[in-house]
């Protein structure tokens, strides 16, 4: 049986909380060592600020950053691969700028990274590398950056909330930043819930941190559409943990098809 936490903010700082969920599921002890070669991957999916629910609030992948440095592993980078229809275009990286580190700036992310001394990768302009899926549904194969698989750890940071096309986006769905830009289409292409679970099974997440602090509703990216629900909710199992936060958003598990495929 999975344990998945839910710690409540109740007034303590994010830090604190963040601690609580991830011991309460486990602890990252046995999962990082010291051989590890750790990837935080927070969702960072277009430049938006923290707080917005549409990408991972700073605070919490600080607070994981802190907690995996202290179990001294070989290596950490924070690592994400911002939207295909975003970070996307004809121009030149020089012309239109390297778009995923506007959202590592714009997040406070890549201050985090350098307060801790930590390495940040753009993972869509990452060396790719493909990698065959076991059991596939949809598709055989992807290319992969290579950070990604050269990590033996992976955090999966999400934030919470909601997606127009897969009703939820949490640790399963995040996952997309890893692969390259267009290999981001290829997954709406051949069936968005089947390629997100095909990759899951191919690149596997160690721990899930879930920042449920504000969560962006309706798959808008602008707005008002906020729930303040104040919370992390932590777990080993990526499908136990989307499990509980699409119960905790009110919708049935038994309804999500990233949920019932995986």
């Amino acid at each position: 049986m999975s344990s998945v936490s839910i710690v409540k903010k109740n007034g303590k700082e994010v830090h604190d909380i963040v601690r609580e969920a991830i011991d309460l599921a486990g602890g990252f002890r046995g999962i990082v060592r010291q051989e590890s070669k750790v990837l935080i991957k927070p969702n960072l999916v277009f430049p938006r600020p923290s707080g917005s629910g549409v990408v991972t609030d700073c605070r919490v992948t600080e607070a994981v950053a802190k907690l995996v440095l202290e179990l001294n592993p070989a290596s950490v980078v924070i690592g994400e691969g911002s939207s295909y229809g975003y970070d996307f275009g004809r121009a030149s990286d020089t012309q239109r700028g390297l778009r995923t580190m506007d959202a590592f700036r714009a997040s406070g992310t890549l201050d985090v990274a350098e307060k801790l001394g930590i390495d940040v990768g753009d993972l869509n302009r990452d060396i790719p590398v493909e990698v065959k899926v076991p059991k596939s549904l949809v598709v055989d194969s992807f290319k992969v950056a290579k950070t990604v698989v050269n990590s033996n750890v992976i955090v999966n940071v999400p934030v919470m909330k909601t997606h127009f096309r897969t009703i939820i986006s949490v640790s399963y769905k995040n996952m997309k930043g890893v692969l390259p830009l267009a290999e981001k289409k290829k997954t709406h292409m051949l069936g968005l819930s089947h390629a997100i679970v095909d990759l899951n099974r191919t690149i596997k997440s160690s721990f899930i941190v879930v920042d449920a602090l504000t969560c962006r509703l309706n798959g808008a990216t602008s707005g008002d559409n906020l729930a303040s629900m104040d919370m992390i909710v932590a777990g080993r199992d990526g499908v136990a943990v989307d499990a509980v936060c699409a119960g905790i958003m009110g919708f049935d598990p038994a309804k999500i098809r990233t949920i019932t495929l995986a």
